[in-house]
């Protein structure tokens, strides 16, 4: 038995006995059993699929202390069914806990050398990115920005370092953000965590490149969220112009649809729901409407309303 194996060993072993209940009385462990069997392949489980919602917070707790001992592992399958596990778990709790330990975890495997564990890994941190960061994941998230180099996976962490408000990232943002030397796209997703961060110069040329960059569908669809995300008002209200006075078309990106769409009725999309005054998904909203009555409304309430609009909460 390896040493992985043993420390397993003892991890179950405690984690069953912590389930005994004050009665000696244990909790119902057939989900997390099954789970665990899953996770080592010790017999075929035909059905893992258990909704997690049959879990208490504290089963998932322990859910989670597994798939950490299990992520150690050097057999992929067992790092990879311990990570599917934790994607199910991350997709269902409503556990503040749960998702505080999920974050810690799928940090610690973006340091994996597979590329499929990274990614989802990756993917689960922007599924978890609402959770609030201790001062530890914080370290690990600049940690990882200096010792990754796949772009990819980069821009999610750039992302995540403006989200959680991670200033000890900023230095790394700059270089990253003002070097001619790397794709524009992953300068552009630094810059717009920089600019959230509260760097002006970071602001300043993204307003630059926001008068240079021509409206089109790819812009739209690809450049401009960050515009939103990095909450920068002056860029944001560069939005709304393109929305008050701009009368191109674009192509929709549904292929069904061979007629051309305003560009500023898509620059409405990515605005309107972050604007907390804009009645855009509620009752009556404006997204229930066509495309051009919508934008007629629109720009009647950007025009009442000036420059006294505001973001929706967090």
């Amino acid at each position: 038995m390896t040493y992985c194996q043993k420390a397993f060993a003892l991890l179950y072993l405690i984690l069953s006995l912590l389930t005994q209940t004050s009665t000696g009385q244990s909790i119902d462990r057939f989900n997390i059993d099954n789970y665990v069997r899953w996770i080592r392949n010790y017999q075929e489980v035909s059905n893992i699929n258990i909704p997690l919602n049959s879990l208490t917070d504290s089963e998932q707790l322990l859910l989670c202390n597994i798939i950490k001992e299990n992520m150690k592992d050097s057999i992929f399958d067992i790092r990879w069914r311990s990570l599917t596990v934790g994607s199910n778990i991350v997709a269902g709790s409503t556990s503040n806990l749960v998702k505080s330990e999920l974050t810690s975890i799928m940090l610690q495997n973006i340091y994996d050398l597979d590329s499929r564990i990274v990614y989802t890994a990756s993917q689960n941190l922007l599924e978890l990115e609402d959770v609030k960061y201790t001062s530890g994941q914080k370290d690990t998230l600049v940690d990882l920005i200096s010792r990754i180099s796949n772009p990819n996976i980069l821009v999610t962490l750039y992302r995540l370092c403006g989200k959680q408000g991670v200033s000890e990232s900023m230095l790394l943002l700059k270089n990253v953000s003002f070097s001619t030397n790397i794709p524009f796209y992953q300068r552009w997703v630094a810059l717009s965590s920089l600019t959230r961060l509260g760097n002006a110069e970071a602001e300043n040329l993204m307003s630059d490149y926001l008068n240079r960059i021509d409206i089109s569908l790819d812009a739209i669809k690809t450049l401009y969220p960050y515009i939103l995300f990095s909450k920068s008002r002056q860029n944001i209200s560069y939005l709304i112009e393109l929305i008050q006075n701009n009368n191109s078309g674009c192509e929709s990106s549904n292929p069904n649809v061979s007629t051309s769409i305003p560009c500023s009725y898509l620059v409405l999309t990515i605005v309107a729901p972050e604007i907390a005054e804009l009645n855009w998904e509620g009752k009556d909203g404006l997204q229930s409407l066509e495309p051009e009555e919508a934008l007629k409304k629109a720009r009647v309430f950007f025009k009442n309303i000036d420059n006294n609009w505001s973001f929706k909460r967090e």
